[in-house]
């Protein structure tokens, strides 16, 4: 017996109902003796097949679709409706688009909908008027609040643009779309969200512009998410403030005490301490930014691997190792105990090169430099004092017959480049010459010969100080007047006196072993502890290099510690009218260069919104605002029910819901409101057939027979 014969023959009469519907009891159902027709083709009570003309007007008919293969039997007209519905089911006619309490409800929903995008406008622009500005109570609220951007944003979000797409649909769907459009309608439906847009594009394998477009625009969710919480942060606030400096000047080299023999020997110990001082110090001491009396160390620019900017400055990396020209740095006075202050200085060094460095001795030496000697033309006859004068290997101090005040060195230094009065700006020959072991009875020692050159370099230096403390270089570049000052060394009196008198700075020298300046170049870690076995330092054994390197910085730090010594204490006057009223003359006179400083304060938190995000933050939010505006306006020219996307509009002219009639012009919520306590399930209709149909139906519960529950392997129309 089939479905319909079952439901036939437990039929009663009475008032029937045009809505099929299935209820506890099998008694409750009655048929109706007429055709039932779909498709051109109608069935009788006892279900046999009957000719019937097409009735478009016969809203009892149920018409399958032109491609439906095997239609399904029409479900019997059943007798009365569920007795779930809610008894303020709209079954009487009602105006579409008329003002009910649902729809003024709407229309307040519409409003604060609209409110809302604005409310992270609002957000957006308190981060920015809050920009700049120190930290507050208000602006902790206003964090706080912003805390609660990346949580609600994205919900604000899929509810407005998910609701517009909605909206959108139905607008389209009501003024018409072709049948192959469909697809469009899933599109803008199936929008609720990021994940399920992404879905809904892949499952319909559609890539078209509108999908594109879509996935794009969802995309501002997780960015507006992610704007809001990096709208706003804070940071050390700063004020800057301008200022001024004094710093020693390189001019100060026309009094250094090499400028005459009488004066190199009377101020002796005003200078070789410091130049003492500085070797001994800590290794800690000698690779700082600073020296040991707090004075700016200059870094030598030589050796810098960093390329210049457009303007010639080349960053100090303190990330490698730093070589500085000087253990002594630049005197400066002024520097604000507060704040980092930042100001040039214009300093002078020598470049030290060296092309070798080999292992020679003495005899072979003397013959290749015969001529070595250091120009004097104070001298009658042009005649020459060789440098083994003044400083000479242990074993041929009486180089020069009858020379007076001969001193002991194991090493030298020595030029064979005319001194020029200063004016030479070109490189100039050095000879370096150090006592090496192993050594001889028969004075045929050997030695370390270096063949170098040496050249002024002026330079200026950006500094930074941090209040007033530690300061150091962060930038250089080459003086743009190379030729400002004369070049003291190119100068006869200035420059004898210096090879002269360096090779005897750390004291004269032992017969037995090299002295503190030969140790340090040789390892600056190991310049003191002697020993009764101690040997000559093999300086051969350096790369040129490296001798280069410490050469040229011993020779700087001993240069630069012949003039103005009283002010490389660091016991400097805060008073800087002081250095303005200086008399470089007087005894303890000094030229001192003003500088102007920028002095950057700290003034504690401020507020620093991040406009990037906050550009992303206020697009998104427009956005939304277009998207709340747009389905308020489209809604209102909208006059069809919103019945897309609802659960309850699956029972809209459905034959297997037990519904009374009327109802078509409700929204989707309304009815499903109204039908909430009417129970619902996916269910078999033809459960005694070989091909089973799946259809939305209404039950108390499941009769055999009549509904059955979907099974897996079972086929289905």
């Amino acid at each position: 017996m089939s479905f319909y014969d079952s439901l036939h023959g437990s039929s009663q009469s009475g008032n029937l109902d045009p809505r099929p519907t299935f209820e506890h009891q099998a008694s409750d159902i009655e048929l109706l003796d007429q055709p039932r027709t779909y498709d051109n083709r109608s069935f009788n009570n006892n279900n046999e097949e009957q000719e019937t003309a097409y009735d478009p007007h016969n809203k009892k008919a149920y018409y399958a679709p032109d491609d439906f293969q095997v239609p399904v039997p029409p479900p019997p007209l059943l007798k009365k409706a569920s007795t779930h519905v809610t008894p303020q089911w709209a079954g009487s006619p009602r105006v579409l688009s008329k003002l009910t309490i649902f729809r003024i409800l709407n229309y307040a929903w519409d409003i604060i909908l609209i409110l809302i995008p604005l409310a992270f406008v609002v957000l957006g622009t308190m981060a920015a008027i809050l920009d700049g500005k120190s930290t507050s109570n208000y602006g902790r609220k206003v964090e706080r609040a912003i805390l609660l951007a990346p949580t609600i944003f994205p919900i604000v979000f899929a509810a407005l643009a998910g609701r517009f797409f909605k909206i959108a649909a139905l607008w389209k769907a009501e003024r018409g779309i072709e049948l192959g459009s469909a697809q469009t309608l899933e599109q803008l439906i199936g929008c609720q969200s990021l994940f399920s847009t992404v879905e809904r594009q892949v499952l319909l394998h559609d890539y078209s512009i509108l999908s594109i477009s879509i996935l794009l625009f969802w995309a501002l969710s997780p960015l507006g998410g992610q704007a809001g919480l990096r709208l706003l942060g804070t940071v050390e606030g700063h004020a800057t403030t301008n200022s001024s400096v004094r710093y020693l000047s390189a001019l100060n080299q026309l009094n250094s005490a090499m400028q005459g023999a009488e004066a190199a020997e009377r101020m002796a110990p005003s200078y070789v301490g410091p130049y003492l001082a500085s070797i001994m110090s800590p290794e800690t001491a000698q690779t700082s930014t600073m020296d040991i009396w707090g004075n700016v160390k200059i870094p030598s620019m030589n050796h810098s691997t960093l390329a210049p900017d457009s303007e010639g400055w080349r960053s100090v990396d303190y990330t490698k190792d730093i070589r500085y020209s000087s253990l002594i740095g630049i005197p400066v006075a002024g520097i604000p105990s507060s704040g980092n202050s930042t100001f040039p200085i214009e300093s002078r060094y020598y470049d030290v090169s060296c092309a070798s460095n080999k292992l020679t001795t003495y005899t072979a030496f003397i013959k290749a430099n015969h001529t070595l000697q250091v120009r004097s033309s104070s001298l009658t006859n042009n005649s020459h004092y060789a440098l083994f004068y003044a400083t000479n290997l242990y074993s041929v101090a009486a180089y020069v017959e009858g020379a007076p005040g001969i001193s002991i060195s194991s090493f030298f230094i020595d030029t064979q480049t005319e001194f020029q009065g200063g004016n030479n700006t070109n490189p100039k020959s050095l000879i370096f010459g150090s006592m090496a072991s192993p050594t001889s009875t028969t004075g045929d020692n050997s030695m370390s010969l270096a063949n170098c050159t040496f050249q002024k370099r002026d330079v200026i230096s950006n500094v930074t100080c941090t209040a007033g403390k530690t300061c150091r270089v962060f930038a250089m570049k080459p003086s743009e007047n190379q030729t400002r000052y004369l070049d003291y060394l190119d100068i006869i009196n200035y420059g004898s006196n210096l090879m002269l008198s360096f090779p005897l700075a750390a004291g004269q020298g032992s017969e037995f072993a090299s002295n503190p300046t030969e140790r340090w170049i040789n390892n600056s870690a190991s310049v003191f502890g002697y020993t009764m076995n101690e040997e000559y330092q093999s300086l051969w054994k350096l790369r040129p290099s490296v001798l280069e390197s410490r050469l040229g910085l011993l020779l700087n730090t001993y240069w630069q510690s012949t003039y103005a010594p009283s002010y490389i204490n660091g016991d400097l006057s805060s008073n800087l009218t002081y250095y303005d009223t200086l008399d470089p003359t007087s005894l303890n006179g000094a030229y001192f260069n003003a500088s102007a400083s920028t002095v950057t304060r700290s003034t504690g938190e401020i507020y620093r919104c991040n406009y990037a995000w906050l550009s992303i933050l206020l697009l998104a939010s427009l956005f939304l605002e277009a998207c709340a505006v747009g389905a308020f306006i489209l809604r209102q020219m909208t006059v069809s029910p919103d019945v897309l996307g609802y659960v309850s509009s699956l029972t809209r002219d459905n034959p297997y819901t037990s519904l009374p009639p009327g109802g078509s012009h409700l929204d989707g919520l309304e009815r499903a409101r109204l039908l909430k306590r009417v129970p619902v399930c996916m269910g078999d209709v033809r459960p005694d057939r070989e091909v089973g149909h799946i259809a939305l139906v209404s039950y108390d519960r499941v009769v055999p027979g009549v509904v059955g529950r979907l099974k897996k392997g079972r086929l289905y129309q």
